[in-house]
């Protein structure tokens, strides 16, 4: 009994020595001396202590909290609700007309330059951003990062998605469907066809954000017409198509940035073949090539290497005028899948290959109504089945065509634009979330 309250008084003057330790700047230790892994307090002569491990208040409050000062600081429930951070689901208003860069004079003068175009708003925080989060909020976006006394405040966002807000890739107007693929490094690389001299002209971007760009020209024989593609070959180098001087040419680039390369008329059987084309690499690492060809077919030539020296060409589909405005994939079973505009009948159609050769297969009619597949693009989707874009000219609205499976024997579809003339040349692709993201021409 006399150990026991010895016990009891010894720790009430710890405890007051404690207090006082605490008052007075007096050095005082608490802790378990057996096992220093556990709970440890020291309080120095400077006045200043700390725990070397988690301080658990079992479900009890800390209170008369000093505001906070340094970012690693302990708030209180005044100073969060003054910030305000996410109390409520903030609206996106949209983006900047000038796509800004470098030194934006902090917080204050990148907030600035939101309010000077949309009165009220600010320069979107993490939460703000992700709490609001819609697909356009993620493709391209300056955040603020928290420390409002850094001259350069701002975080660039961006998803996998590539959007060349305001890069300029050419000064020269453009007529064709542009093609456009990602590098073996990342960055896009683009094709495309100029209005003034029906030249072909390659560009390539240096950076993810396409701020500085490297150009090459392709063919500025001055003969070019009809649509170009492009896709990265199995060996990293771009490869594309092209319609030059009555014939479709496959071009085949020497090296990531195209310095050099090398051309080939691949089907001369006659004049006039291959005003539009689309190409994609085969499972066997090789290109296939779908092309529209006189006498109004469908054609497909499969290379049999890398620079389609040599291959099989086959006539898919000679039934009307077909095989306009081109789309290729290669399906989830590993066979080449087309679509294509049949001009006879005012059709969106669809060829499926039986083989990665693409000798033999089956064409089907999408779409029937009014005069659609006048442009079109296809993508595998996340499940493993097709899915276009295409542009219905009778109503100038932008279409999807939902393949039901691998062969799209059955699917849906729908108009996504129709406001205003919308739609032509549209370009499709699987976005990192598996959802198709559309680019098209208003």
């Amino acid at each position: 009994m006399a150990e026991s309250i010895f016990k009891k008084i010894f720790l009430v003057l710890m405890a007051v020595l404690m207090v006082s330790s605490l008052s007075y700047g007096a050095s005082f230790d608490i802790g378990n001396k057996t096992n220093p892994s556990q709970f440890f307090f020291r309080v120095l002569d400077t006045g200043w202590g700390w725990f070397n491990n988690p301080l658990n208040m079992t479900n009890n409050r800390i209170t008369n909290v000093a505001a906070p000062i340094a970012s690693t600081d302990a708030a209180t429930k005044a100073y969060v609700d003054a910030a305000g951070s996410c109390s409520t689901v903030p609206t996106f208003e949209g983006f900047t007309t000038t796509k800004y860069t470098g030194d934006l004079g902090g917080f204050s003068g990148a907030n600035a330059k939101c309010n000077s175009e949309f009165a009220g708003s600010h320069i979107c925080s993490y939460e703000e951003l992700f709490s609001s989060y819609t697909n356009e909020t993620m493709q391209d976006a300056w955040i603020y990062n928290g420390f409002d006394n850094l001259n350069n405040a701002c975080d660039y966002l961006s998803s996998d998605r590539i959007f060349l807000r305001s890069s300029v890739i050419s000064s020269n107007a453009i007529t064709s469907k542009t093609g456009v693929a990602i590098g073996s490094d990342g960055y896009p690389v683009f094709v495309f066809r100029d209005e003034s001299g029906s030249n072909i002209y390659f560009r390539k971007c240096n950076d993810i954000h396409c701020t500085s760009i490297t150009s090459r020209n392709i063919d500025i024989s001055g003969s070019a017409s009809g649509d170009v593609d492009i896709t990265i070959g199995s060996d990293g180098y771009p490869v594309m198509t092209y319609y030059a001087s009555s014939y479709t040419i496959f071009y085949k680039c020497s090296d990531i940035s195209c310095s050099t390369g090398s051309s080939k008329v691949f089907d001369s059987t006659s004049t006039g073949i291959g005003t539009f084309s689309g190409v994609a690499i085969g499972t066997d690492g090789n290109p296939i090539i779908a092309y529209y060809a006189t006498g109004s077919d469908l054609r497909a030539h499969k290379c049999n290497d890398l620079s389609c020296s040599s291959g099989t060409t086959t006539t898919l589909d000679s039934t009307g005028t077909v095989g306009l405005r081109i789309g290729i994939a290669i399906g989830s079973d590993g066979y080449p899948v087309i679509s294509y505009h049949d001009s006879t009948n005012g059709d969106l159609k669809f060829y499926k290959c039986n083989n990665a050769a693409c000798t033999s297969g089956t064409a089907s009619t999408l779409v029937s109504t009014d005069s659609v597949g006048y442009g079109t693009s296809i993508a595998i989707g996340s499940d493993g089945y097709p899915v276009i874009a295409h542009y219905d000219i009778t109503n100038a609205d932008l279409m999807f065509y939902k393949c039901n499976n691998v062969a799209c024997s059955s699917g849906t579809s729908s108009t996504l634009d129709s406001t205003g003339s919308v739609g032509e040349t549209p370009s499709i692709a699987i976005g990192g979330d598996g959802y198709p993201v559309i680019a098209y021409r208003d």
